[in-house]
């Protein structure tokens, strides 16, 4: 049997609305089946529908482990990322520009004025990403699994974060503030590293 170009866009949204809705994962899939699709005597319009059920199986069992794995795998890739020198880089400036701020305007005007700055920054890219996740489905699982796990930080400096360096008085505050200012502004930095990858996986499919 023969795949063509539209075959293969078939299968595509087969899987789409299965759902597989990891691009990366989809395409894989794509390449395995349409290489076991050309093993098989007679058309495709025949013979994809019973492959396609007879794969269920093998994809459910999949789908379950990946959901499984996002998690962990998205901190370690996100840890990965912010153990990283740029990302080094970033706080050390962060750092030394809020120290100076800090010693010129004083730490009440700062937290008064910027101390839920580090919940504003990233606010866009999560939107974008809810927005892609509930209705494009268009991503790569390293896209949604390390941007949700940097946004379980976020939601930890609203919950806890924020307390703590409003009451600080020592250096350790303005360490702990600068750590989460440098993650909202590295954040970008991920989701553009990481939004490349997407577009790339976009084009093969």
């Amino acid at each position: 049997m023969k795949v063509t170009t539209e075959n293969i866009n078939t299968i595509n949204q087969k899987l789409k609305n299965y759902p597989v809705v990891y691009l990366d994962t989809r395409y894989e899939l794509i390449d395995h089946f349409a290489e076991e699709l050309e093993q098989l005597d007679g058309d495709f319009d025949t013979e994809f529908e019973p492959y396609f059920e007879s794969k269920k199986p093998m994809l459910d069992q999949m789908l379950v482990l990946i959901n499984k794995n996002n998690g962990v795998e998205g901190f370690r890739l996100f840890f990965k990322k912010l153990f990283s020198v740029p990302f080094l880089v970033v706080y050390l400036v962060m750092t030394s520009v809020l120290y100076q701020l800090t010693q010129t305007m004083g730490k009440d005007w700062l937290m008064g004025n910027f101390d839920v700055l580090p919940m504003i920054l990233p606010a866009p890219i999560s939107a974008v990403l809810l927005y892609q996740f509930l209705y494009k489905k268009q991503f790569v699982r390293r896209l949604v699994s390390v941007l949700f796990s940097i946004n379980f930080l976020f939601m930890f400096y609203l919950m806890i974060g924020i307390q703590l360096v409003r009451k600080w008085d020592s250096l350790f505050g303005l360490l702990l503030f600068s750590f989460f200012m440098s993650a909202s502004v590295y954040y970008w930095v991920v989701f553009f590293q990481l939004r490349k990858e997407n577009q790339n996986y976009l084009k093969l499919i």
